[in-house]
This record gives C-alpha cells, sequence and structure tokens, in this order.
C-alpha cells in the first residue's frame, strides 16, 4: 500500500471516526457533555493525522479512549456508541503505520585541504665582506691621492 493510497484510508476512517462521534446533543445513546469531549478529542486525532505526526495522533486516540471509558462509566455513552467510537479508533490506529511523514535529510560536506607545503629554506646570507665592503679587492679610487 503506497502512503497516499494509505493516507486516504485514515482520512476516510477519520471522516467514519467523525461521524460516530458528531451529533447527537442530548440524544439516548450519547449526553451533550459527552458530544462536545467526543467532538474536540476527534478534530485532535484529525489535526495529529493531518500533520503526518503518527506519535501525536496515538496519543490523542490514547486520550480518546480513556474519555470514551469514562462516559461509559458516567452512563453518558451508550455501549453501541461507545463501541461505534472504539472501533472508529481501531481502524484509525490501524493505519497509523501509513501516515505520511516529513523526514528532512542533512547532507554534511567536509573540505579537507591538502597539506600545507613547506618552502625549501632560504639561501643563507652570503658572509660579511671582511675588506669593509670594496668588492674590487681594495683596487678603488681612494681619497687619498693614490692616482
Amino acid at each position: 500500500m503506497t502512503k497516499t493510497l494509505g493516507a486516504l484510508l485514515l482520512a476516510a476512517a477519520c471522516m467514519s471516526f467523525a461521524a460516530a462521534c458528531g451529533g447527537g446533543g442530548g440524544g439516548e445513546d450519547l449526553s451533550a457533555n459527552g458530544s462536545r469531549l467526543l467532538d474536540t478529542q476527534v478534530k485532535a486525532v484529525e489535526d495529529a493525522v493531518t500533520a503526518g505526526d503518527p506519535a501525536l495522533t496515538e496519543t490523542k486516540l490514547a486520550e480518546l479512549r480513556t474519555t470514551v471509558a469514562t462516559l461509559a462509566d458516567q452512563g453518558d455513552i451508550s455501549d453501541d456508541r461507545a463501541t461505534t467510537v472504539l472501533d472508529a479508533a481501531d481502524a484509525v490506529a490501524a493505519e497509523i503505520d501509513t501516515v505520511p511523514t516529513t523526514t528532512t535529510t542533512t547532507t554534511t560536506t567536509t573540505t579537507t585541504l591538502p597539506p600545507a607545503t613547506t618552502l625549501p629554506p632560504a639561501a643563507p646570507a652570503p658572509p660579511p665582506d671582511p675588506g669593509g665592503g670594496d668588492d674590487d679587492n681594495g683596487k678603488g679610487k681612494g681619497k687619498g691621492g693614490d692616482d
């Protein structure tokens, strides 16, 4: 089953889930208070499904089941209506694994620079000229009239 088909089935299950809970305010099978509570919780389940969040959907379904049990204990929901709601919740739960989820892919690129190249050592400086800087071996023009 594709995720799209699964999402459609899940949406259909949610719609029948909502139909099972909607209306009935003050009716024999569901009290007005019970109807308001269930309508709110069905909406929360639908929102979790729409958000594509399976964990949140499961949490909202668990809350809904707890509410149905509490309403049944208080006599605010008939056994038949409670069964209908719980069956719809089970249908949604069966499709949770097909809820499309948002995934994020992160790519990390690492650039490794080549090792630094070292330049060969510089040629040593020539030793200082012991003759006072004269490069013509002392045969230059002097100040003293040697010409």
